[in-house]
């Protein structure tokens, strides 16, 4: 079951965008001034299509350079202007949906595309409704580099025993104060951040047909400014004994930045998910979770990275 679009309905009419870019050629995906950025290149697509300017809320914000394959957003159309740009509400929701994304796909850069679109309920927020985000950090281990993919990987040359990532990468898990792991912190925002999933493991490359992928994925409530690169910085520097502590979460435990490693590249981090709570009235592509530990981020927060 999924919310049919009523365009004679009093009110705004909301709609959820699925979309996939590459973050190498934006300053970040927040519209900024003087800069390319994907909300910004957006906005400009949905304004020559509705013929009025709209404004997109996304379910994370990434940082320049970062990607996203499965970035969320939403925008809600004024009443009196839902008829402009789509089909009547006698056509089919396949129609309108599958034009909404041709037309903007047809604007926008080839750096940016809208992979799916569906009208939600009126009080669907991309951000303040999502619940969890996924990122994964892509990692080619490797004696030398490749040439396919390399501006989308970390290239690390030293063997990684993905056991040993893991069993320091398990202190992540929880409800913990990250302060160490975080480029800075804005005027009153809790470091406190809720994370259930932060794995190594193998990837396939059918593609080159490389057995030496490594992608990291990682889950939480949300992050903080820079906190994923900087895991997966202090994580490999503690691989190499880099580091003067001697495990993630005695760096944790200090809450003090110094302490952890550097900052990982931003091209190998990509927004894979957004996660928002199981409702039959969603769209059946938008990856729902029936429970979550539920901490609203604060207002000032970058939701990363």
């Amino acid at each position: 079951m999924s919310v049919e679009p009523d365009f004679d309905r009093p009110g705004p009419q909301t709609w959820i965008l699925q979309l996939e870019y590459d973050g190498s050629q934006f300053a970040g995906f927040q519209r900024q001034q003087g800069v390319p950025t994907v909300q910004a290149e957006i906005e400009r697509a949905l304004q020559i299509f509705f013929r009025q300017s709209l404004v997109v809320h996304p379910a994370g914000r990434t940082d320049s350079g970062v990607h996203a394959s499965g970035q969320i957003l939403h925008f809600q159309l004024p009443p009196t202007e839902s008829k402009v740009g789509v089909q009547s509400a006698q056509k089919s929701v396949a129609v309108s949906e599958y034009r909404l994304c041709h037309a903007l796909n047809a604007i926008m850069p080839p750096s940016i595309a809208i992979r799916r679109a569906a009208p939600a309920p009126a009080d669907f927020h991309a951000r303040f409704s999502c619940l969890a985000r996924e990122y994964e950090y892509r990692i080619c281990n490797s004696a030398w580099r490749g040439s396919l993919g390399l501006d989308y990987c970390l290239h690390e040359r030293r063997p990684l025993d993905l056991d040993t990532l893991n069993a320091q990468a398990r202190s992540l898990l929880g409800e913990q104060d990250f302060s160490a792991l975080t480029r800075r912190l804005e005027p009153d925002e809790s470091a406190m951040r809720y994370i259930d999933l932060a794995e190594f493991r193998p990837a396939a490359d059918s593609l080159a047909d490389r057995p030496d992928l490594i992608v990291f994925r990682i889950r939480g409530n949300a992050f903080l400014h820079n906190m994923i690169r900087i895991i997966v910085g202090t994580l490999l520097d503690l691989h190499k004994g880099k580091l003067r502590l001697p495990d993630l979460q005695a760096i944790i435990n200090g809450r003090d930045r110094r302490l952890a490693g550097q900052t990982a590249p931003p091209g190998a981090l990509f927004f894979r998910k957004a996660w928002y709570v199981s409702n039959p009235v969603l769209p059946a592509w938008l990856p729902q979770l029936d429970s979550y530990p539920w901490m609203r981020p604060h207002d000032n927060e970058r939701i990363d990275n």
